[in-house]
């Protein structure tokens, strides 16, 4: 019984290095001749008015030197403004809520859906906080950029095709 399991073993262990081996070589084919094999998968492609709310969430708490860049960050995004929904979670004790206001004040009136909660109470902390906003947003998908991270480097549209 052992000698026939491990037959079975070394068959399937051969087996995968054989198809390993193979998907290598196809590979190096493509790549060094430029031709594709197989047939490539087409990209389903969005349109504008299809593509889902986005919320940006970005929690902070005593960071004024980062927030006015966070929320420009998220602002830069490369998705549709009425789509894009980026909220400010602010527990700050300090001048943050001064210089978050006024961004989000110049912000809203270029367009952007944005929100500033500022919690008196930081129960939870920055999952409170969290949790706190997804409770005032139904959008189906959720990006969180932290204050401590500096800018938002990634763009929707490498989210979702468009």
């Amino acid at each position: 019984m052992r000698d026939r399991l491990a037959r079975c073993l070394l068959r399937a262990s051969v087996l995968s290095v054989a198809a390993f081996l193979i998907l290598i070589g196809i590979n190096i084919f493509e790549q060094s001749t430029g031709r594709l094999l197989g047939k490539p998968l087409s990209t389903a492609v969005l349109s504008e008015a299809s593509l889902p709310l986005i919320l940006v969430q970005i929690p902070v708490f005593n960071e004024p030197a980062m927030v006015a860049d966070c929320l420009r960050s998220a602002a830069a995004l490369d998705w549709p403004r009425d789509r894009l929904h980026i909220q400010l979670l602010d527990d700050s004790t300090d001048e943050t809520t001064v210089i978050a206001n006024a961004v989000v004040r110049e912000l809203h009136a270029q367009g952007y859906l944005i929100s500033h909660l500022h919690r008196m109470d930081r129960r939870g902390y920055k999952a409170g906080a969290l949790a706190a906003g997804l409770a005032q947003s139904d959008a189906p998908f959720v990006a969180v950029l932290d204050a401590i991270s500096g800018r938002l480097r990634i763009g929707c549209g490498q989210w979702f095709p468009l």
